[in-house]
């Protein structure tokens, strides 16, 4: 596997970019988990879609309905990915570059793992 650190998204170097997208898709789960809690409204919920995730009216009432429609997943997908994260975290310990995780991401990938073989420090 081959990572370049310098690789450039629209401008932006790929640790950049990968940050900036990351912290779209957390205040996505955040507006998802808020909504499916009935902490925030639909109409909240859409216009955050439409401001922040840059969806069109049309896209945004197709996401809040796939929300409504296939909760389990919506939420399971969430938990999947704070679960990764955490593991990335660990188990680069010191080293938190990006081609550490991308190395530590495609070793997941790569083997089979139960979801509690994540919870653990392991490469």
């Amino acid at each position: 596997m081959r990572h370049d650190d310098n690789v450039l998204r629209r401008g932006f170097p790929a640790e950049d970019f990968i940050i900036k997208a990351a912290d779209i898709l957390k205040n996505l789960d955040a507006a998802t988990l808020g909504y499916l809690d009935g902490r925030i409204s639909k109409e909240d919920a859409l216009e955050w879609l439409e401001h922040y995730a840059l969806e069109s009216p049309e896209q945004a009432e197709k996401s809040v309905d796939f929300w409504n429609q296939y909760r389990r997943y919506v939420i399971n997908y969430s938990l999947g990915h704070d679960i990764i994260i955490n593991s990335l975290e660990n188990t680069a310990g010191t080293d938190q570059s990006l081609g550490k995780k991308w190395q530590i991401f495609y070793n997941i990938l790569s083997t089979p793992r139960m979801p509690s073989g994540l919870e653990r420090s392991e490469e």
